[in-house]
């Protein structure tokens, strides 16, 4: 029994040791000796130093604005803004004296722009419409300045329909650089949708892009580094301000150093910025941010218009006195309304008295009949305005020759020298007169009740079917007026004369699939030339009859929108002896064969035909990028004319050497011999040519259509 005990004892033993061993074996292998851990130093909080960007505000000393400046800031575009983002703007802004007006909606945008000297569009994230765009251009022109700025971090919001986007926003945000640029655009600058990083001279994070490659310039006087947190690049044909060194990247732009960040365009009228937030609290205070900051608050306030009488009361800089030169009492209707036009000018910030002549250090709008314009002579004959009444309603002119003639005939005329003459029934004049420190502006009409209505409409701003030179204006209200192209004409429509052809452009927007059509562009590279008028599917919804009656020259415009089968109902209702025009990736028109490929460059076939006047044989155009990645339409143009009856066509645009299917037709001029119509067919978006070539290519297309 012991022994059984004894064996049964050794036995647990073995097999304790068993199971140990391999554990001491691998203590003895691996912790030989004892471990004597090293002596570490106490730490001590005071001596620890974080990297840390030290605020840098800059001392701003404004100079007091030499004129009213008048500053809009646009809230119309679904601007993606966080609370006190503009506040360090408007501060410089108020501290030079400019005063700051938010546009809401569409329509306060455009009646801002009146009166203003500059517009600010902050992070956009609605695209911009043909009427907004044509009245922002226009003030642009006028010497009017434009500050764009986008920003990566800033995305568009998805269309709501069920309340729970806020997440989806988050995690597939979108991008807001097609609204950006719908503005952008118009003015030569193309917005990138991507992001510059630096992983070597940064700001703490690889997207807080350091720039120290700077353009001199007024708006970087003082700034010698500037710190980025996150920009866009950009390509434009002005300037380029801020410049990315070679460690400077972009990911959708591989390969590509020197990159913008910020450019300057339209004879330093339009600064673009690819980043916002550096204008924002507290990033507004690291580097040269701050001076950066006041520089561009400097050049806001500056009043650069060139306001003329159409800009009708903001030409005014002082006080103004309401004269009527006629001895009788004043217009009944200018009494009544008179509170009403100091109404209008006090909202310009303006003040309006009836005088009986002009005070010192007062401007003055002097108003009158036709009857009374001896008494304004030497203003009519310094414009070189010639006033003619029958002989029953003037006196005796003077013995040297005066604006104001006699007429033995009943006929009443006006005449312009350069310019020519025009009946005076239904006309008003405006004449505006800066000879002096102060400034006049003269209205006539036939009568009191004309007369009201003529200031009216001008403080309406209603002048765009006026006929305007430099310090002139003539208005009619339609009524039985001839000559100069007002009123009633013996003229036809039709007839290729400057402002008397019209053109109808339609853009089609309202696609499911598509980011901008080219109506824009069409619009300004013919406005100067025709009467032209843009008709938005999207905005003023899909046209009758009616309202595409009386037009000389269709165009329409589907820019990189996808085709739908309902598109070409429209057509159907266009006059068919007008001129047509139908262009975009894939334009109005059922193809019932053909294929869809990305175009990448333009190419000119026929250098012969009228359209490509002013372009060589073998002339390569490169285009900017689709903004919707939409592909073009590839006809065999032979195959599908041979099967649709009489028209003859002419390829006079190919696909170029670096787009897919070269030398596809791009471009093709069609004669109808059954219908005598003229149609012209592009199968690109006209918005991707360069500017110079959309405006010699629409003024060519007109031209040939306009020839039937």
């Amino acid at each position: 029994m012991n022994s059984a005990k004894r064996n049964t004892r050794w036995l647990l033993i073995v097999t304790l040791l068993l199971l140990l061993l391999p554990t001491a074996g691998r203590a003895l292998w691996f912790y030989r000796g004892n471990y004597q851990p090293p002596e570490i130093a106490s730490i001590d909080e005071f001596q620890i130093s974080l990297p840390a960007t030290t605020p840098n505000l800059f001392n701003d000393q404004p100079r007091p604005a030499a004129f009213r400046s008048r500053v809009v800031i646009d809230l119309a575009h679904g601007n993606n803004l966080h609370i006190d983002d503009l506040t360090p703007l408007r501060d410089r802004l108020t501290a030079r004296g400019a005063k700051v007006i938010n546009a809401e909606n569409s329509a306060d945008l455009i009646d801002a722009l009146r009166g203003a000297t500059a517009l600010v569009v902050m992070a956009p994230t609605e695209t911009f419409s043909p009427s907004e765009l044509q009245a922002v251009q226009a003030f642009v022109q006028d010497g009017g300045r434009l500050l764009i700025a986008a920003d990566p971090t800033r995305p568009a919001s998805t269309p709501d329909k069920t309340g729970i986007n806020d997440l989806y926003d988050i995690f597939f945000p979108l991008s807001a650089v097609p609204a950006v640029n719908s503005l952008a655009n118009a003015f030569g600058i193309l917005y990138f949708d991507d992001y510059l990083y630096n992983l070597e001279e940064n700001a703490g994070n690889y997207r807080n892009v350091r720039f120290n490659t700077l353009e001199e310039h007024p708006l970087l006087e003082g700034v010698e580094n500037l710190v980025f947190f996150a920009s866009h690049s950009l390509q434009s044909n002005g300037t380029s301000l801020i410049t990315g060194d070679e460690n400077t990247l972009s990911p959708r732009r591989m390969g590509e150093t020197d990159l913008s960040a910020a450019v300057i365009t339209s004879e330093n009228r339009v600064l673009a910025l690819g980043d916002f937030t550096f204008l924002t609290p507290s990033y507004h205070t690291i580097a040269d941010n701050d001076r950066f900051l006041s520089n561009i608050a400097d050049w806001l306030g500056e009043d650069s218009r060139a306001w003329d009488l159409w800009d009708f009361p903001y030409l005014y800089t002082q006080p103004i006195d309401l004269i009527q030169i006629s001895a009788d009492p004043l217009a009944p209707r200018l009494i009544a309304d008179f509170g009403a036009l100091q109404t209008e000018f006090a909202s310009a910030d303006l003040t309006l008295t009836l005088s009986a002549s002009p005070a010192e250090g007062h401007d003055s709008l002097i108003v009158g009949t036709y009857q009374d314009s001896k008494q304004v002579a030497d203003l009519l004959k310094a414009a070189g305005v010639t006033i003619t009444l029958p002989q029953e309603n003037t006196a005796t002119p003077e013995a040297d020759s005066t604006p104001s003639e006699v007429n033995d005939g009943a006929t009443s005329s006006i005449t312009i020298a350069g310019m020519g003459t025009v009946g005076m029934e239904g006309i008003a004049l405006y004449v505006l007169d800066r000879r002096s420190e102060a400034t006049s502006l003269l209205v006539l009409a036939e009568d009191g009740e004309a007369l009201v209505d003529a200031l009216v409409r001008l403080l309406q701003g209603e002048v765009n079917s006026c006929l305007k030179a430099e310090g002139l204006m003539l208005c009619s209200n339609g009524k039985g007026s001839r000559g100069l192209g007002l009123g009633d004409s013996d003229k036809g429509k039709s007839q290729a004369r400057d402002g008397e052809v019209n053109i109808l452009i339609i853009a089609n927007d309202d696609g499911a699939r598509g980011k901008r059509t080219s109506a824009n562009e069409f619009e300004a590279a013919l406005k100067s030339e025709y009467a032209v008028t843009v008709w938005s599917l999207d905005r003023d919804g899909v046209p009758n009859e009616e309202d595409l009656s009386g037009y000389d020259v269709y165009i329409v415009s589907t820019g990189d929108y996808e085709s739908e089968a309902t598109d070409n109902d429209i057509l159907n209702l266009l006059d068919e002896t007008a001129g047509l025009l139908l262009f975009g990736a894939q334009p109005f028109y059922t193809f019932d064969s053909g294929t869809f490929a990305p175009v990448n460059d333009i190419e000119v076939k026929d250098d012969t035909h009228p359209l490509t006047d002013g372009f060589r044989e073998g002339e390569v155009f490169s285009l900017t990028a689709s903004e919707s990645k939409v592909p073009a339409l590839v006809i065999d143009v032979e195959e599908w004319f041979n099967n649709h009856g009489t028209a003859q066509s002419t390829v006079v645009l190919m696909r170029g050497p670096e787009s897919e299917e070269p030398e596809a037709a791009s471009l093709i001029a069609l004669e109808d011999s059954e219908t005598n119509q003229r149609i012209v067919l592009g199968f690109f978006a006209f918005y991707r040519l360069p500017t110079d070539v959309q405006e010699t290519l629409a003024l060519n297309a007109v031209a040939w259509l306009l020839e039937q």
